[in-house]
């Protein structure tokens, strides 16, 4: 299964994310650990695609993504990039699985 990766910028900041899997499909939002980097999970998204469709952010200030301006509450502000990222894909109003590790 093919993973899609995307970006949004919040504030000065872009935030990498990826998806993988059918759109129609409930929607599961896979949060890596910290300090964990999302790619080295990259081979569990095709098989929870199989049956979710997958958004996978990368934690701003890791890898790609660029550090928020200000970290005030670093998992507040994660939630507020998670229901950006929701809110992009048009999925801010459906029931979403939140999968973390």
């Amino acid at each position: 299964m093919e993973i899609f990766e995307r970006s949004i910028q919040i504030e000065v900041a872009t935030i990498f994310y990826q998806t993988c899997g059918t759109k129609g499909n409930p929607p599961l939002l896979f949060l890596h650990g910290w300090p964990g980097y999302l790619l080295e999970k990259t081979n569990i998204l095709p098989t929870l695609a199989k049956h979710f469709y997958v958004i996978a952010p990368v934690h701003p200030g890791l890898r790609k993504s660029d550090p928020l301006s200000q970290y005030t509450n670093i998992f507040e502000q994660y939630a507020d990039v998670a229901a950006a990222i929701l809110l992009k894909e048009k999925l801010l109003e459906q029931r979403v699985i939140v999968m973390g590790q």
